[in-house]
């Protein structure tokens, strides 16, 4: 398997108070992306592996491809 290099960049993180309790959260770069938690950190950290997984699938999908 041909591992490709893969560009790091900054994106976005909106984390909003919600009505009644917690937080959430989405990424605008990513469509797809969001999390939600009890405090700031479990939200961001629910968002980071919302986007971890949205990648890792678009990553199998393109390898996939490439091997048909």
């Amino acid at each position: 398997m041909q591992q490709r290099p893969i560009e790091m960049k900054n994106l976005t993180a909106i984390i909003e108070q919600a009505e009644e309790s917690g937080y959430f959260a989405y990424c605008p770069e990513v469509s797809g992306a969001n999390g939600q938690g009890e405090t700031i950190d479990e939200c961001f950290e629910d968002l980071q592996l919302a986007i971890q997984l949205i990648f890792e699938e678009l990553r199998e999908q393109d390898e996939s491809r490439s091997t048909k």
